[in-house]
């Protein structure tokens, strides 16, 4: 049986509920404990939240192409380097909370009037943009700390994906298809990944690579929105870069 709990975000409501205000539903509002509310710290569980830790789909999203083009750039007959696919995998982890900081920081008023994102920690008023502002330089910091442990060429590379977290958000005031441009944003690991094995770019790979895992992100979102669940197209991935580490062999 699933666990729920009240979420600070819905006091409000709570309140309007109890002076007989229809509010859009009957009983309570609640959510769905996940691991955050059973094994973290309650000072700690918003920050989670805001880094999206309980939702890891989009540190795969972003972790993918870099293992997929670190598995490219490993010499015919040798495994991809284990310890260059941590790296990644930990700054793909601090890379996406970052990004969802910026999103939940530049958006906080926009959330606040949507069903789907008004219990945000930042738009629900659990953190205040202050205590976002500070989170987001933590998690920079530590990502600095990963970049730091590459080559040059992939400092400035990886650096220079920055502008392309930041300027998201915005892209949804400017466009109709932000995805397009997240999918670009997604994909910079694609590049990095190489650039972190062989110190340079060999462009007729690297890009060959992104418009791939481009529509495989818009896929993965699609099923999410559908379905709730994306089993079917991890196992697709995996089974690719299962296929890639063959190729190596051969």
């Amino acid at each position: 049986m699933s666990a729920y709990r009240h979420h600070p975000g819905v006091e409000e409501e709570e309140r309007s509920k109890k002076n007989g205000d229809n509010v859009g539903g009957s009983g309570d509002s609640k959510i769905e404990l996940s691991w955050i509310d059973l094994y973290l710290p309650k000072q700690a569980q918003p920050y989670a939240r805001l880094a999206r830790l309980d939702k890891p789909i989009g540190t795969w999203l972003l972790a993918w192409p870099c293992m997929w083009s670190i598995t490219l750039a490993a010499s015919p007959g040798n495994l991809p380097d284990v310890k260059m696919m941590m790296l990644f995998g930990c700054g793909a982890l601090l890379l996406r909370g970052a990004g969802c900081t910026i999103n939940d920081l530049l958006d906080r008023d926009i959330d606040t009037k949507v069903e789907r994102t008004k219990l945000r920690p930042v738009a629900s008023g659990v953190l205040t943009p202050f205590q976002g502002i500070c989170f987001l330089g933590f998690q920079l910091l530590l990502g600095l700390g990963i970049l730091l442990q590459l080559n040059n060429y992939s400092r400035i590379l990886g650096a220079s994906s920055l502008l392309l977290v930041f300027s998201y958000p915005l892209m949804k005031r400017l466009t109709f298809w932000p995805q397009a441009y997240l999918g670009l944003t997604f994909n910079w690991g694609a590049l990095l990944g190489w650039a972190a094995v062989r110190g340079s770019l060999d462009p007729e790979r690297c890009l060959a690579t992104i418009p791939f895992w481009s529509v495989l992100d818009a896929c993965v979102r699609y099923d999410i929105c559908t379905s709730g669940t994306n089993l079917y197209v991890l196992k697709c991935i995996t089974t690719c870069m299962l296929a890639q580490l063959l190729c190596n062999f051969m």
